[in-house]
């Protein structure tokens, strides 16, 4: 595939993935360059381009996009006429699945910058392990975690693309070895959505090389993920508070005495039914 093959491929992506999430009708840059990379398998500096900024840059250029900053103030993208803006058969609109988090000793695998040594996951039973120096055999794959530096890349592409490369807060946070919780810290200060567009964006990232990972070893979800959440979890959450409390009292009252003591009950409140004058007020 040569430079220009690939800013086709770019275009399919985006006119098959674009879903306008602002007023002004625009896709987030970083939402793109995400989508790009998770459908072509391409890295943008293989063909060339220094930044994705630069491969939006050419298809600028050639009047197939456009570029500018949102209603809010983000980096973002237009299809222009010359593009149109149906999707491509070879490239289907987005599913969007319900979002599962990863299991935590897999996010720690691929992100932390505390452990040294090799990282391995078992396919089978899910197992991590994480400071080993030789590979175990069997079914254990390596994990290699993304890179301290190349997370750092992203976070400064990320204040540019926002225009904040001289942000006091955001800047100092990076320098901090606690940069991974600092950051989006920084950022809330300036913008609570700008703080969850940045951990959307770091977790899309995780995801697409849990994905790959996931897919070049034949590794199950659910070896990956944690459970998904009933049907039952989701229809609760949309309930009113007062309304959800009263639903499960009248659950509650058709458990068996039994099922009762295997209740997870506060301590406190146990104190306070039977020994309330134990009770530090």
């Amino acid at each position: 595939m040569n430079p220009q093959q690939y800013l086709e491929e770019v275009l399919k992506v985006i006119k098959g993935t674009f879903r306008p999430n602002d007023s002004s009708g625009s896709m987030p840059v970083s939402t793109a360059a995400y989508l790009v990379k998770f459908r072509t398998g391409h890295d943008h500096t293989t063909f060339g381009f220094a930044k994705f900024k630069d491969v939006l840059a050419e298809l600028e250029r050639q009047g197939l996009v456009r570029t500018g900053t949102n209603s809010k103030h983000a980096y973002a993208l237009w299809l222009t006429d010359a593009a149109g803006t149906s999707a491509s058969p070879e490239t289907p609109p987005l599913q969007h699945a319900p979002y599962r988090p990863l299991r935590n000793p897999v996010w720690f695998a691929f992100v932390s910058e505390s452990q040294q040594g090799r990282r391995f996951l078992n396919r089978i039973t899910g197992e991590v392990r994480v400071g080993v120096q030789d590979a175990p055999g069997g079914d254990w794959v390596e994990i290699v975690p993304i890179s301290p530096a190349k997370e750092k890349e992203e976070a400064n592409r990320f204040l540019s693309d926002n225009q904040l490369d001289s942000a006091p807060e955001p800047r100092r946070a990076l320098s901090s070895a606690r940069w991974y919780y600092e950051f989006p810290q920084a950022l809330a200060t300036i913008d609570q959505q700008l703080a969850s567009r940045w951990k959307r964006q770091r977790s899309n990232r995780v995801l697409a090389e849990v994905e790959a990972l996931r897919t070049r070893h034949h590794v199950e979800a659910e070896r990956l993920f944690e459970p998904e959440r009933p049907r039952s979890y989701e229809l609760a959450q949309q309930r009113q508070p007062a309304e959800l409390r009263q639903i499960l009292l009248n659950a509650v009252q058709h458990l068996s005495t039994e099922q009762l003591l295997d209740l997870q009950i506060p301590a406190r409140l146990l104190i306070a039914a039977v020994r309330p004058d134990l009770l530090i007020s």
